[in-house]
């Protein structure tokens, strides 16, 4: 009788302890201690074997131990310890971190377990679902999660990065490119436009039949650059000279050279070039820039040439 209120009363003093927390903080092995110095010292009481109350002892507390720590360690099961789980009500079968918590992979700010929008780009504003809202504070049809240029001035054209586009392809882009229509294969200065015309300039390629003031066909790739030179600078004025080589009446070569240099200037107006900055003159063989006795020598003085009249000379 004696031996069963032995063990009733250890039975009852370790699982007292258990349920007050006491066990369910101590590793199982601490409790087999406890329970093998309780179990030993009252099987001395009963004048029975130390021994075998010590290991029955153990074996009690070790169980009473290890069923209390366990039946509470984890009680919402994410697999994380109560003691330590910062988000104790977390619902089962959710990934959670290492306290216990829903992760959130892409850091938006809303748990795994509700974010619709997985890898989320960093800094981009969300919804409650966790997905991009599409915010374009530059007001250029680009969302600010993947703009590369969020600055962008109001009005300009913009690629698919949200960066002013290179429209004419001239490599100048966006606000720098004060001409962004300038024609393929025009040669452009830093501001995207055709560079003024020289103080002087000769315009090779563009040459007449004997005779006549018809442009010949290779004029017209020449001209297209004067003119877009002139209207991407809009201060030039020209003067257009025709000049002949000297055989021939000198009075019919002037009235030759000006025909000549009206047709340069007809074709620049038909490009948009404002009438009144353009003049044609016609000067015969009065000025000529080689010997006219040689082939070469007249060649040479048969020319259209284009003087900047905007310039001090």
């Amino acid at each position: 009788m004696l031996r069963t209120l032995t063990v009733a009363a250890l039975l009852h003093l370790l699982a007292g302890c258990a349920a007050s927390g006491g066990l369910q903080e101590k590793p199982w092995f601490a409790c087999a201690l406890g329970g093998g110095l309780a179990g030993g010292g009252l099987a001395k009481v009963e004048g029975e074997d130390f021994g075998i109350g010590a290991v029955i002892g153990a074996a009690v507390g070790a169980a009473l131990c290890s069923s209390q720590g366990l039946a509470a360690a984890d009680a919402d099961g994410d697999g994380v310890p109560d003691k330590y789980d910062r988000c104790a009500a977390t619902g089962a079968g959710l990934e959670v971190d290492a306290l216990g918590c829903t992760a959130d992979r892409d850091g938006d700010g809303v748990p795994d377990s509700e974010d619709d929008c997985l890898g989320t780009l960093p800094g981009a504003q969300v919804d409650a679902g966790g997905c991009a809202i599409a915010v374009d504070r530059d007001r250029d049809g680009v969302v600010d999660a993947v703009d590369r240029c969020p600055g962008t001035p109001s009005g300009t054209v913009v690629d698919a990065a949200g960066c002013g586009a290179d429209l004419d392809g001239d490599g100048v882009a966006g606000e720098s490119d004060r001409c962004p229509t300038t024609p393929a294969g025009i040669a452009v200065d830093a501001r995207g436009c055709a560079p003024p015309p020289p103080r002087t300039l000769v315009l090779e390629g563009v040459a007449f039949a004997s005779g006549s003031a018809e442009l010949g066909a290779g004029a017209r790739e020449p001209l297209a650059r004067l003119a877009r030179s002139l209207l991407d600078n809009p201060t030039v004025r020209v003067e257009i000279g025709g000049h002949t080589d000297g055989r021939g009446d000198p009075e019919a070569n002037r009235r030759l050279s000006r025909r000549r240099a009206e047709a340069v200037r007809d074709f620049l107006v038909a490009a948009g070039v404002a009438p009144s900055r353009v003049i044609a003159e016609g000067y015969g063989a009065s000025r000529p820039l080689a010997d006219d006795a040689s082939a070469e020598g007249r060649a040479r003085n048969r020319r259209v040439e284009v003087l900047r009249l905007d310039q001090p000379g």
